[in-house]
């Protein structure tokens, strides 16, 4: 026993010695952490005009982050840091919220968790179309609608500021233009893909969906988008019969 107490002794000297080492190593990492994860919490930041207060920054903030997780999870990372600009009058008339190159603009009564986050979305999901915007209607309508979707998949209810994606609207009635697909149109698809994670669930419905809305590749001619997204909810999984029973409220 003394013997292999001594050769024990004599193994464990050269870790010893390097456990100052390790330790400086370590904490060097944890620090790195430490930076990164403050760097992580700025990634979002509000325009020096906002007319917001602190603390609801501070929630926005947190929600943004929160929701960039759950969007990275599903394997959707963000294509630029939009910033945030609160203003009772928006440089585009008619809107209470909207997202322009890499700013989201937003009206102070409309600046919630729902209504940053579903403009957040547009810029994860949105692609260039080719030629006239308003042919690629039923792409808008679409896109629109798995935004909403996500949204309230993230904040688990149907409810988004004057949205609520639980009464459902024929898609037959989107207006054949890109604003009516990202009006009427986001909201008939919306709640249609809701009713499909109320069907089965979001562990099912949702990756489907984002499977599904994956395949449209905006062309000239543009394609079916309906069909080949339908076809695509189908080939991630979903039952025929039921994506086609709940096109219609």
């Amino acid at each position: 026993m003394k013997k292999t107490a001594g050769e024990l002794e004599a193994e464990y000297k050269p870790l010893k010695d390097e456990l100052p080492k390790l330790n400086q190593i370590v904490a060097s990492v944890h620090g790195l952490e430490n930076r990164l994860g403050k760097v992580e919490s700025k990634v979002f930041k509000f325009t020096s005009s906002s007319a917001i207060s602190e603390e609801d920054k501070a929630r926005l903030i947190k929600a943004l982050e929160e929701y960039t997780v759950y969007v990275n999870r599903l394997g959707l990372a963000p294509k630029s840091v939009p910033a945030i600009d609160v203003q009772p009058v928006l440089p585009e008339a008619g809107y209470d919220a909207y997202i322009e190159g890499n700013v989201i603009y937003v009206k102070p009564n409309h600046a919630n968790p729902a209504k940053i986050i579903h403009e957040f979305s547009h810029s994860l999901l949105v692609d260039t179309v080719p030629g006239q915007v308003d042919r690629h209607w039923s792409y808008s309508a679409i896109e629109a609608g798995v935004a909403n979707y996500l949204t309230a998949d993230f904040l688990n209810s149907p409810q988004l500021d004057s949205v609520n994606l639980a009464e459902r609207i024929p898609i037959a009635a989107t207006e054949h233009t890109w604003i009516g697909g990202q009006g009427k149109g986001g909201m008939a698809w919306g709640s249609y893909m809701w009713a499909l994670r109320e069907q089965y669930s979001p562990a099912k419905a949702t990756p489907a969906i984002l499977r599904a809305f994956q395949a449209l590749k905006p062309s000239t001619p543009p394609p079916d988008y309906q069909d080949v997204f339908l076809k695509g909810l189908v080939a991630a999984g979903l039952d025929s019969a039921t994506v086609n029973r709940l096109l219609n409220p």
